[in-house]
């Protein structure tokens, strides 16, 4: 209990600096996402079709 007390700005510093860092990941990550595209695709019948997000190099 005396070490807490001792302790207490690098404690509390610590744990808030963890809910910050914490909060700040969630809205990068709700912002990334909502800026990605989305993709669809429809195939009719005897097709083929490939959906990739970026460059596809198809071999023989």
């Amino acid at each position: 209990m005396n070490w807490i007390s001792e302790n207490k700005e690098i404690l509390f510093g610590g744990i808030l600096a963890a809910i910050v860092g914490a909060v700040i990941t969630v809205i990068f990550q709700k912002t990334v996402k909502s800026k990605s595209s989305k993709q669809s695709l429809k195939s009719g019948s005897n097709s083929k079709n490939i959906q990739v997000g970026r460059d596809y190099n198809q071999k023989p």
